[in-house]
């Protein structure tokens, strides 16, 4: 996929309220669903392939 412009990244939006977890979580999905949009629409050239991302920003692995 790199060679052909894609960038493969993971993004964590947080303990999120849903189905799964009786909606405690203190975030609401549309929160989280901005968030990952915002990483997702990263331009190009931003940030390497393989990077880990959280509301604090890129993270080591």
């Amino acid at each position: 996929l790199r060679n052909e412009g894609f960038k493969v990244n993971s993004a964590n939006p947080g303990f999120t309220a849903t189905d799964l977890n009786q909606h405690t979580g203190p975030k609401h999905v549309s929160q989280a669903g901005e968030f990952i949009a915002r990483i997702a629409s990263l331009p190009p050239g931003n940030i390497p392939t393989g990077s880990y991302f959280n509301e604090d920003g890129l993270l080591p692995w």
